[in-house]
C-alpha cells in the first residue's frame, strides 16, 4: 500500500536555504553536542528564522547519518487521520523505516486505529540502529486535541533513538501525561528571541518542561 497519493510530497522536504545567511554555528553546536533530548521546541513569532534554523539542523543531522523526516504543516493536517498519513509517509520517505503495517491499520476502520498506527510505527523505529529525527514545521497551524494526542503518544513511547524537533509560533498544547515524572525534565525548550536579521546569536532558554 502506498499513501503517496494522499499527501503532497513537496511538504516532506525542507525549504532550500537562501545563500549568505548569518551562520549560527554556536547555537547549532550547542544542540548537536548536548545530551539527546526527546523534544526540542523552537518557538518565536513570524519572521524570526525558525524554519531557517530548522533546515540548518536538518542538514547537520544528515551529516551525522541520522534518519530524518520533515513535514511542513498547514491547517489541513489538524485532522488526526490526515496528520497520521503525513507522519507515516515522512518517516518512511528514505526507506529506513518500514510503515507497511501502519498504513494497513490507518486505512482500516478498526477501533482505536490512531494508537494502533502509532504502536506499529514506534515498534518499527525501535528496530532502527540510527538516530531518528522528526521535524515538524509550523506546528501552531495544527495544534489542538487531535494532533496533540498523537504527538503525546509518540513522545511517551518512542524508542531512545528518537528525537522530535518542533517549530511553532506558540507553545504547543501538549499534555505529555503519558510520560513518567523522571522523563519530563528531559525536555529542552529553545526560544529564539533575536533571529533573522537582528542578531547572529539567538538567545537560548532552557525552560520548564512542557507539561
Amino acid at each position: 500500500m502506498n499513501l503517496s497519493n494522499s499527501v503532497i510530497i513537496t511538504k516532506l522536504a525542507p525549504p532550500v536555504l537562501r545563500q549568505k545567511l548569518i551562520p549560527r554555528t554556536d547555537l547549532l553546536a550547542t544542540i548537536l553536542e548536548a545530551d539527546a533530548k526527546r523534544l526540542l521546541l523552537i518557538s518565536a513569532g513570524a519572521g524570526f528564522g525558525k524554519t531557517t534554523f530548522m533546515v540548518s539542523l536538518f542538514h547537520e543531522f544528515g551529516a551525522l547519518n541520522a534518519c530524518r523526516a520533515w513535514i511542513s504543516l498547514d491547517a489541513d493536517e489538524r485532522n488526526e487521520i490526515r496528520f497520521l498519513r503525513y507522519l507515516i509517509t515522512a518517516l518512511s520517505h528514505d526507506g529506513t523505516i518500514s510503515t507497511d503495517e501502519a498504513e494497513i491499520i490507518l486505512e482500516s476502520q478498526t477501533y482505536n486505529r490512531a494508537s494502533r498506527v502509532m504502536t506499529a510505527v514506534i515498534n518499527e523505529m525501535a528496530n532502527v540502529d540510527r538516530q531518528i529525527i522528526l521535524f515538524l514545521d509550523d506546528y501552531h497551524l495544527v495544534d489542538g486535541r487531535e494532533v496533540g494526542s498523537v504527538v503525546d503518544y509518540l513522545l511517551s513511547h518512542a524508542p531512545a533513538n528518537f528525537r522530535l524537533i518542533i517549530a511553532s509560533r506558540t507553545r504547543p498544547d501538549l499534555t505529555c501525561h503519558y510520560l513518567p515524572l523522571r522523563h519530563k525534565m528531559n525536555f529542552r525548550k529553545l526560544l529564539i528571541t533575536t533571529c533573522g536579521f537582528l542578531s547572529p546569536k539567538p538567545a537560548i532558554f532552557y525552560g520548564r518542561p512542557i507539561s
